[in-house]
Order: structure tokens, then C-alpha cells, then sequence
């Protein structure tokens, strides 16, 4: 798509049906640069977005755009448009945020997607660049021209680039620039070289592969009121909710859903073992050591899909609306909601990062002939049973965070700011994709999440130590740890009982060998109920931990965040009292989901009255032991 700029509401509009006119409208110099030059100098910009996009913080908006779909053909079949925020912050960090055009009443886009800013960014800590200048090709033109001259690679038919395809963001103390390119849509991040006053080769691109892709919200046919309800659909099974739209779900109703689930549960297809877990696949495993066989499926089925997979995508309509996996179906009112991008480091045949994955430190290649692995990353929390070696299955943490390292570039990296279940194809330097390479020989990623908006931050560097602290403003540092907790943890599933915990830890006495920590799994609670014990193997769980404690030692008891939906658990009546759970797709009813206790809720950690609840639940006075 194009860039417009939106600096009044008329302007947006006229951009998004202009369609291939909007360039030569950017050409003239007329209105359209001039917005943008009234938004790059801060007129009109705004602390935030209000009501528009209630979830966004940090530094006020250096310039915002609108990306114009100039496809014609759409995923709607109508004309499609996306609001660009461009953030700048003092130490060099560009953020570049994509997101549907929100506000406009009765619509599907009346309401923002949910993102998780006021979680986790460090928002007192993110400074905005007060320096922000506007490159163009009639405002500081021999600046813009230089860089362009690195980015772009005439065609036989071109002798030069078009100036006017291009704007620049300097700022930094002139230390940074930020490139964007209108049609196609791309960006180029720069950083100046040394103590000279010219810049480098960028050091960051982004979607000059063409990758970037946006699927906005779509009306399922014959559903269109209520596909501008007013959900938006960024969980579709489980919805976050405001503290004043709780409402207490009725107790006799609740106890009559409880009695009468075991009528609605289908065949038993378990055999009547107990879960403890289930595979990454999503097939269960069983107490006894043994997991759950695949259904073997109807070869019609079988040959169905085969011919949907051979078939256009365009035909396949399959998965649109509702998926299933492992016996689950997750609906989307919505459609499909994925957002990706394609993140290059030119110069650079080392990248680090997307934890947590059982795999090298370097990131390896996904994509291509000679990929070293033919999956990419996937980053999903996941507590997975004897998971693989050498694989790029995803693990219990995800941080969707590269670190570039090279010779040519130094440091660089970004934050691909998107909490839902993403996927990384990692190309290799000489993998083009079939693209021109126009920045240089280097190594390109590919980014696709299921759901969320486009947040990227891009991190300057241009050493460890100065990209880490830019990070840490952005997200926090890590609280300084108990000494205790630096030491030698033990730690397995599981110990039985006292007598266990003891023989355990005389051994280690017994052989000298230094420990601080004994930790307990969750078989120690009574049931699975968190915050109690079992009295048959932990009848005295104080003189247990005092004995440890008067030889140097601490003890952690593991609690999870999932609780057992049991109306005599106190825990839970509590948390059910007051409205703390996460709630199902109706917005009405707590979600019930199921996990190691068996029937189960989850605490809404996103609100803050949950987390001040949760953290109560530690004290002393609570927490016996």
C-alpha cells in the first residue's frame, strides 16, 4: 500500500479512494506533505489516542499516515485503509505502530484491538525525541538523497528514485534517521557512523520483501450487526472485561451447570485415565506414563483436505471462522486477525534471541533449500513433557526480541511488540526469496502472529551494553534477587512426602555438597488447591521448612496461576466473589478451561485489582507453611 496522510478526517478519506492518485497528490507538494510536516513538528499531536485506541502509551505520535491498500482486490471486497504511528524516542529507538482505523461508530473498527502496553512497557522511563526534522525532497533534500542512494536500485527504466516516494524522520541529535518509503510501503532505519556526519547502510529494514500483511476484521455473511457489537475479537475465547461490567453469575445457576456437565460430556475416549498434561500436538498425557494415540483419520477426510491444500487459497474458505485442535474449537467472529512483517539486518549473518527454545544461541536458518530447520520459531507458552533437543518447537517463555551482531552494523535489534502465538521464518544471507536485494547482502526474518496489531519497536544500539539499557527502558530491568536465590536450586517432579524432603536433604549434607533451595511441586497441595497442603504427606509443613532453614536452606513451593473450580475451595469462591476471572466469549460467564487440577479458571492478570488480589493471597497470615 501507499501512505496518506491523515491529518484531518477529509484527507484520510480522499486518500483512501484515490487509489493509485494518492502518489501523484504526494508529488505536488500540496496538502498531503504538509500534514505530515504539521505532524513531524508536533502540531497536532496528542498525549494519546483517547478513546480511538484507549490501550497505547508512551511518547506522543512524531507522525501519523494512512496505509492505503491499493490491491483491487481486497480480503473484504471493500476499499481498505490502516492508521501508521510513527514514535520517536530520545535515545534513538523508532517504534512503528499499525492498526485498523479505530472510532468509527457502529462499525467493526469501533473499538480498538486489545493490546498489552500498560503491562509491560516502562512507560515513565520512555522519553519522546523532541528534535524530530522532516526530510523531503524539497526540505533537506541532500540528506534524503543520500540515504535513498542506499536503499534503492534503479530498474533499466529508472535513471533515479523518485524523491517524492520518500520521506525521512532525523532526530536523536541527528544521530538517527528513519526512512519511509510510500509505495511500496517499506522502512529503513539509520544510524550515523562513528563521529562522521554521514550515515551508514541502514542497519534495520523493514517489508521490503513485500511480507507485510494485515488481516483487518471482516463481517461473516449474514452476521454483520453482530460483527460491530463492539468485542474486539483479539481473544475470541476468552475476553478480557472491565471491572464495571462484571456481572456476579448466579450461585444455583452455576451448581446446576456443574451437575448437569457430566451429562453433556461425551465418551469418555480416555479410558478413565487421569491427565496430567498434553503434548504439544494437543494429545493428552496420562498419570501412568503413557500418552494419548492419534485417531486415525477417515481417508475421505483425508483426501478433502488434500484437495483444499492443492487448491488456490483464495477457494479455501476452511478455518475462516472456527478452527479445532486436539478435540478444542476456537471460533473468531471476526475471521482471521494475523498481522506479519519482514525484519532485515543487512550486513549481518548473526542474530540472537527469540527465546525460550531448545536450539543454538544463533539463530539458525527455517527458510530455504539448505535451511538448517524446516520449521520456523514458534513462540507460544508452553509446558511441554520431555520436549525435543535441536528444534524450534516453542517452550514455556516467549520473547519476541532479535539482536543483530555484525562487523559492518554493530549492534541492532528489535521488539516485535505482539503477545499472541507467533511464528519466525529465518532466511539465509544469500536467500533472497526471489527479491531483489537493494540494502545489502544480510539476514532477514519473517514475522507472522495470529492476532494483535503491527508494534515494532527498532533498537539502535550501536553496542550491547547501550542496545540493553534501550531495551530496559522499554520494558523494565529485573528486580535485584534475594541472595539465597543465586545459589544451587534443587528442583524435580516430585517429592512425595516429608520423609522424602528429608532424605533429600541429609544426602546433601551427607556429601557436602552446597544448596540453598528445595523446591516443591504441586502434588504438595491438598488436590491441587493452591496455597493448601496435603496433611497425609505434609502434615507439618512450618517445623519442615523451619528444619531446613536452621541449616542455611529456603524452600519454594510452585503455585500456579489456574484454579480449581471447587465452591469449597476458599480460593476460589473468593476470586468467583469478586469477579477476578477471565471470562468466556459471552463477556458473562467465568471461563472454564481445564489444566492440572481438572475443571478450572484463570485469574485476569491484566487487571490490576488481580494482581494486588493474588499477591495478598502470599502473606503469612494467609499462606500457612
Amino acid at each position: 500500500g501507499e501512505i496518506g496522510a491523515d491529518g484531518s478526517e477529509k484527507a484520510a478519506a480522499a486518500d483512501a479512494n484515490a487509489g493509485d492518485g494518492s502518489a501523484a497528490a504526494a508529488a505536488s507538494g500540496g496538502g498531503i506533505w504538509n500534514s505530515v510536516v504539521s505532524r513531524v513538528l508536533g502540531g497536532g499531536s496528542k498525549k494519546s489516542d483517547g478513546p480511538l485506541d484507549p490501550y497505547v502509551r508512551g511518547p506522543t505520535a512524531s507522525l501519523t499516515a494512512s496505509l492505503v491498500n491499493t490491491s483491487p482486490t481486497t480480503s473484504t471486497g471493500e476499499g481498505e485503509s490502516l492508521n501508521l504511528e510513527v514514535r520517536l524516542h530520545s535515545d534513538g529507538v523508532a517504534r512503528v505502530r499499525v492498526t485498523e482505523k479505530y472510532g468509527t461508530a457502529g462499525s467493526k473498527y469501533e473499538t480498538a484491538r486489545w493490546t498489552s502496553d500498560d503491562l509491560i512497557l516502562n512507560e515513565k522511563e520512555m522519553v519522546g525525541a523532541t528534535d524530530a526534522e522532516v526530510l523531503t525532497a524539497s526540505a533537506n533534500g541532500g540528506v534524503l538523497s543520500e540515504l535513498v542512494g542506499k536503499v534503492f536500485t534503479p530498474t533499466p527504466e529508472q535513471s533515479q528514485a523518485d524523491m517524492d516516494n520518500y520521506v525521512g524522520l532525523q532526530y536523536g541529535n541527528d544521530d538517527h534517521v528513519l526512512l519511509l518509503r510510500m509505495e511500496p510501503f517499506s522502512f529503513y532505519l539509520f544510524r550515523r557512523s562513528g563521529d562522521t556526519s554521514s550515515y551508514g547502510n541502514p542497519i534495520v529494514t523493514v517489508g521490503e520483501r513485500g511480507l507485510a500483511h494485515f488481516e483487518i476484521r471482516r463481517a461473516k455473511e449474514g452476521d454483520e450487526a453482530g460483527a460491530a457489537a463492539g468485542d474486539d475479537g483479539a481473544n475470541s475465547d476468552a475476553v478480557l472485561m472491565d471491572d464495571d461490567d462484571y456481572i456476579p453469575p448466579d450461585e444455583d445457576e452455576e451448581d446446576g451447570e456443574e451437575e448437569n456437565k457430566a451429562a453433556e460430556e461425551p465418551d469418555d475416549k480416555h479410558g478413565g485415565k487421569e491427565i496430567v498434561g498434553y503434548w504439544e500436538d494437543g494429545l493428552a498425557i496420562y498419570a501412568d506414563g503413557t500418552r494419548e494415540e492419534r485417531p486415525i483419520e477417515d481417508e475421505a477426510e483425508v483426501e478433502h483436505r488434500k484437495l483444499l491444500e492443492e487448491q488456490s487459497s483464495d477457494l479455501d474458505r476452511e478455518g475462516l471462522w472456527e478452527e479445532s485442535f486436539g478435540g478444542h474449537t476456537d471460533s473468531k467472529p471476526y475471521g482471521p486477525m494475523s498481522v506479519g512483517m519482514d525484519i532485515k539486518f543487512p550486513g549481518s549473518s548473526h542474530l540472537f534471541g527469540l527465546p525460550e527454545h531448545a536450539s543454538s544461541t544463533v539463530l539458525q536458518t527455517t527458510h530455504g533449500t539448505d535451511s538448517k530447520y524446516h520449521d520456523p520459531y514458534r513462540l507460544y507458552n508452553l509446558d511441554v513433557f520431555e520436549y525435543e533437543l535441536d528444534e524450534t518447537m516453542a517452550l514455556y517463555g516467549e520473547i519476541p526480541v532479535i539482536i543483530s551482531q555484525s562487523l559492518s552494523g554493530g549492534t541492532a535489534g528489535i521488539f516485535w511488540f505482539n503477545p499472541t502465538e507467533t511464528f519466525v521464518d529465518v532466511y539465509g544471507p544469500n536467500d533472497d526469496g526471489g527479491i531483489g536485494d537493494t540494502a545489502g547482502h544480510g539476514t532477514t526474518t519473517h514475522f507472522m502472529s495470529e492476532s494483535g496489531v503491527m508494534d515494532l519497536f527498532l533498537l539502535p544500539g550501536p553496542d550491547p551494553h547501550s542496545l540493553y539499557e534501550q531495551y530496559g527502558r522499554l520494558t523494565g530491568r529485573v528486580s535485584l534477587p534475594p541472595m539465597f536465590s543465586l545459589g544451587y536450586h534443587q528442583c524435580r517432579w516430585n517429592y512425595r512426602d516429608e520423609p522424602d524432603v528429608y532424605a533429600v536433604h541429609e544426602k546433601f549434607e551427607e556429601l557436602d555438597y552446597p544448596y540453598d533451595v528445595l523446591w516443591l511441586d504441586i502434588e504438595h497441595t491438598d488436590g491441587k488447591r493452591y496455597f493448601t497442603w496435603d496433611h497425609n504427606t505434609f502434615p507439618n509443613p512450618v517445623d519442615m521448612q523451619k528444619k531446613l532453614d536452621s541449616q542455611g536452606r529456603r524452600m519454594v513451593t510452585i503455585i500456579d496461576p489456574h484454579i480449581k473450580r471447587d465452591n469449597n475451595y476458599y480460593i476460589h469462591k473468593e476470586a468467583t466473589a469478586k469477579g477476578l476471572y477471565i471470562k468466556d466469549k459471552s463477556g458473562t460467564k467465568d471461563f472454564d478451561g481445564w489444566c492440572w487440577p481438572g475443571s478450572s479458571s484463570y485469574l485476569d492478570f491484566t487487571a490490576d485489582k488481580v494482581r494486588s488480589w493474588w499477591a495478598d493471597q502470599f502473606a503469612y497470615d494467609r499462606y500457612k507453611g
